[in-house]
C-alpha cells in the first residue's frame, strides 16, 4: 500500500498495485485494480484451496489477515536493482553495500520469520546491479520498463519467487499515478505479465529524506530498509495483488504492511524496530500472537 507523512492525507486508492503511504488512503474507487478493490464489496472466500497452507483462518481479531487463496512466495528471492549514478559514488556505494547486507538479512532473519505463519519460508538475496542515470521522476511505467530491460539484458534473472526491488537515489521523486513521494509516497509493489505469460514481481522504494518520501528516522539508510521490508513482506504474502488474485489480506486495512503504517494503528515512530543485526525493519501483524512484531518471538 502507501505511506503518507501527513495524517490528514486522504486519497482514493485501489489495489492494482500495493503502495506504502501513511495513513492509508480512503478507498473509494475500483477502477485501477482488475477484479478487486477495497471499495467494491469484496468478501473473503468461504472455502479456498490453500496449496498446503491449511484451512483459511477464522478471524478472531479485527487486525487478523485472512487467506483468500492466492499465491504465496514460499522461498522468495530479493533482487536489488539500484537506479542512478549516485550508487556509484563513494557514499552511494557504501549505502549499496549496507543495503545488500540488509537484503541478505531480511530473507533469512528473525523479522522474516514472522511470515512463516503465512506460508513464507526463508529466501535468498541475489547479487545487486546498478542502472546508470539521473532520473528526476520515476513512474510505475518507468519501473516496469526498467525491470524488463534488466531481465532482457541478463543483468538480473527472473523466477517465480523473485521480487525485483528497485531502489531510487536521493532526490528522485516516485509517482504511482495517484500521488508522489513529495506527498509522502514511500514505495509500492506490483507485478506484470512477462513475455512467457508468467508474472514478474517487483517493488520500488524512494530514498526517503526530508520532504521526499517517509522520513522515519532521519537516516536515509534506515528509511530505505524500513520501506523495503514493508514492500517485500507484502510481495511475499500477496504477490499477485496486481492480477486480482489475493492471498493474505485484511479487508479493512489491506495487506500485512498496511496494518501498522497505513491504518494509523501504530505511530510512525513506533512502526519500526531494529532486528538482531541492527537493521531497521517495519513491524508486521502476527495472526498467531495478535500483535505487531518486528522480529519473531522466541
Amino acid at each position: 500500500m502507501k505511506v503518507y507523512r501527513s495524517q490528514a492525507k486522504s486519497k482514493s486508492v485501489t489495489e492494482a498495485k500495493s503502495s506504502l503511504t501513511n495513513p492509508r488512503p480512503s478507498p473509494s474507487s475500483s477502477s485501477s485494480r482488475p477484479g478487486f478493490s477495497v471499495a467494491d464489496g469484496f468478501e473473503p472466500a468461504k472455502a479456498v484451496k490453500t496449496g498446503g497452507l491449511g484451512t483459511p483462518r477464522t478471524r478472531t481479531n479485527p487486525n487478523d489477515l485472512t487467506f483468500h487463496g492466492g499465491k504465496v512466495l514460499s522461498s522468495p528471492t530479493f533482487q536489488p536493482i539500484y537506479v542512478g549514478d549516485y550508487w556509484s559514488t563513494p557514499k552511494g556505494a557504501a549505502d549499496r553495500t549496507y543495503n545488500d547486507a540488509f537484503a541478505k538479512d531480511l530473507v533469512s532473519g528473525n523479522h522474516e520469520a514472522i511470515l512463516s505463519q503465512y506460508g513464507v519460508g526463508k529466501g535468498q538475496a541475489a547479487a545487486s546491479t546498478v542502472v546508470p542515470g539521473a532520473p528526476k521522476v520515476v513512474t510505475q511505467a518507468d519501473v516496469e520498463k526498467l525491470v524488463k530491460a534488466q531481465i532482457a539484458s541478463g543483468a538480473v534473472a527472473n523466477g517465480p519467487q523473485t521480487v525485483h526491488m528497485v531502489v531510487l537515489p536521493p532526490g528522485t521523486v516516485l509517482s504511482d499515478g495517484n500521488a508522489d513521494s513529495t506527498q509522502g509516497l514511500g514505495g509500492f509493489h506490483n507485478s506484470y505479465v512477462g513475455a512467457d505469460g508468467k508474472p514478474v514481481y517487483y517493488g520500488v522504494v524512494c530514498y526517503s529524506q526530508g520532504n521526499n518520501g517517509i522520513d522515519f528516522t532521519g537516516n536515509g539508510r534506515d528509511n530505505v530498509t524500513i520501506t523495503e521490508s514493508h514492500e517485500f513482506d507484502e510481495a511475499a504474502t500477496d504477490p499477485d495483488v496486481g492480477q486480482g488474485k489475493v492471498a493474505w489480506y485484511n479487508q479493512k486495512y489491506g495487506e500485512i504492511g498496511d496494518l501498522a503504517v497505513n491504518s494509523g494503528l501504530v505511530p510512525l515512530d513506533k512502526a519500526y524496530v531494529r532486528d538482531e543485526k541492527g537493521f531497521a525493519v517495519q513491524v508486521e501483524w502476527s495472526n498467531a500472537d495478535h500483535a505487531f512484531e518486528g522480529v519473531k518471538k522466541a
